[in-house]
């Protein structure tokens, strides 16, 4: 129990990458770990686009804001919502908040370091994402999340505060 509570707490955002490639059997892993994820009504409202072209890497890079890390990652993974599973993005952005979540932690626990970059609800963010990967009608870029392998390991923060804990029992 200890040693997944220290895996938790250690997981950091990684922007800096080796140029190495992910093997294919571990990014199947990767997004089989986020279809593990909890859904409203069990939906599984999720589509996963895996990029690993450069030219389109690089043109997402170029024009979303947040997604510098791109130029140097060796993939990354786009988390779509399927609005004829969950027409509701009320629903479909928790679910798959959860989902790209998972994809942090599998990505963590086989040495590989991420990050989460925001798509949704930004209309400006999805569509640059939607006109670069030709993502048909039905489909919402939700997220998207760089994978590499770390150029170095991130240090551990310390965040916790017990002052954001509002309770009855302190």
């Amino acid at each position: 129990m200890e040693e997944l509570i220290r895996f938790l707490r250690t997981r950091r955002s990684v922007r800096e990458y080796q140029n190495k490639d992910i093997e294919d059997k571990i990014i199947f892993e990767i997004i089989k770990s986020a279809m593990y994820a909890p859904s409203a009504h069990n939906k599984q409202p999720w589509e996963f686009f895996i990029v690993k072209n450069r030219e389109k890497l690089n043109e997402i890079a170029k024009n979303h804001p947040y997604a510098k890390m791109l130029k140097k990652a060796p993939l990354c993974i786009v988390v779509l919502a399927n609005t004829k599973k969950q027409p509701d993005s009320g629903y479909f952005s928790q679910d798959l908040s959860a989902a790209t979540m998972n994809i942090l932690l599998a990505s963590w626990a086989y040495g590989i370091g991420s990050c989460w970059i925001g798509v949704y609800p930004k209309n400006e963010r999805i569509e640059i994402v939607r006109n670069v990967l030709k993502i048909p009608e039905g489909f919402v870029p939700f997220s998207i999340v760089s994978l590499g392998y770390p150029k170095e390991n991130p240090q551990t923060v310390e965040r916790f505060d017990k002052k954001r804990i509002h309770t009855d029992i302190w």
